[in-house]
């Protein structure tokens, strides 16, 4: 805190002798329990302070309000509130972590000011939050939270597809204590856990059986049930589709749910029980990838490996066989082949092109007079 009061006083100084003033004089003595931290004199003589935020906050209660002193604010000028996750907030060896959610803006466009005073916001906990080309409320999480405000020189819509002035510029900015939202586990902050472990299982799925995922979807081989809790946990079940067998439970650890927020879960948090394999009849990812490139090197002899390659890939239960694009890099456009692996390990090639217009997997595998695959639904 020192420290920080310290390099308030030398820039409140230095802006001054760069303008040629006297530095300013302090705002009104502030109420007691303010943020402790400073008032950042930006240009201008401009400052900003926000006086006390209640240090907890019930989601669904009454909005609170928050109190912003400003001084020597231009005409035209406006206040921007946000109110953000606190990312000084100290969690022990989980510091860079990824929260869920992120809160937003306390308003769309800067609340105009000018002169000297102090101007009231409240915040019924929904931000505004930028959603394709609109400004849309978003639901506030439970965790710790700052408010952070800035003076502009403009009074023009700053969330939502905005395109602010030429020369706007912030003159001064300021930040609250934490404040400790509470409130209950949401949906919303579910189907984030529900993806985050879906991406960790797709991961493991390919580190584990040897799959390429550039371009695939791996979600069509896993199927993801609900999050329950257990033991203070979150866990799911993952089960594989053919042609894999076998199924997961994953569980993510109680303890990344921290008053600062729930927390997205890594690979070495998450605790894995169970096993997925090939199915039996199957020949093995890697294997027929194999095959499918050696297949193709045999008519296009290529001098290096990186000119060849395997991309995208697909299982159709209903030929019992992998399919798989192979490339092949020469001047001009690749040339592509759609290549079929058997289970019983025999590759063929189905189709070809040397053109811009190159067989893609998905091109032919989907075309109307071809069957389409028996896969599952995915969620």
């Amino acid at each position: 805190m020192m420290i920080r009061q310290l390099l308030a006083t030398l820039w409140f100084a230095g802006s001054a002798m760069a303008t040629g003033q006297s530095p300013p004089e302090p705002l009104a003595p502030p109420l007691r329990g303010h943020s402790d931290r400073p008032i950042v004199a930006a240009q201008d003589g401009a400052a900003l302070r926000i006086e006390p935020v209640p240090a907890r906050w019930a989601i669904g209660a009454s909005p609170f309000k928050v109190s912003v002193a400003y001084r020597n604010a231009p005409p035209g000028a406006g206040i921007m509130a946000w109110i953000t996750r606190d990312v000084d907030a100290p969690v022990p060896g989980l510091r860079y972590r990824h929260f869920v959610g992120s809160g937003g803006a306390m308003s769309v466009a800067p609340v105009a000011v000018e002169g000297d005073g102090t101007v009231s916001l409240a915040f019924d906990g929904q931000p505004f939050v930028d959603e394709a080309d609109a400004a849309e409320r978003s639901q506030l999480l439970p965790g710790r939270y700052v408010v952070h405000v800035e003076l502009v020189n403009h009074r023009q819509p700053m969330v939502g597809f905005a395109i602010p002035p030429a020369n706007a510029r912030s003159l001064a900015a300021a930040m609250s204590p934490p404040i400790i939202v509470d409130g209950v586990v949401t949906l919303r902050e579910m189907r984030a856990l529900r993806g985050s472990l879906r991406r960790l299982a797709e991961r493991r799925l390919a580190d584990d059986l040897d799959l390429y995922t550039s371009g695939v979807q791996l979600r069509r081989y896993l199927t993801l049930g609900a999050l329950t809790a257990a033991g203070g946990n979150m866990c799911a079940d993952l089960t594989a589709t053919p042609p894999f067998r076998g199924r997961w439970t994953a569980c993510i650890p109680g303890w990344l749910r921290t008053e600062a927020g729930q927390l997205l879960p890594e690979a070495e948090d998450v605790r894995w029980e169970g096993e997925i394999d090939h199915q039996p009849t199957v020949l093995s990812h890697r294997r027929a990838r194999d095959l499918a490139i050696a297949t193709v090197r045999a008519i296009r002899p290529s001098p290096s490996d990186r000119d060849i390659g395997a991309t995208g890939w697909i299982y159709r239960l209903d030929r019992h066989a992998w399919f798989f694009d192979v490339l092949v890099f020469r001047d001009g456009p690749p040339e592509g082949f759609v290549v079929q692996v058997s289970d019983g390990g025999q590759a063929v090639i189905e189709a070809r092109s040397r053109n811009s217009e190159s067989p893609t997997l998905d091109r032919w595998f989907f075309e109307p007079d071809r069957a389409r695959p028996v896969l599952p639904e995915f969620d």
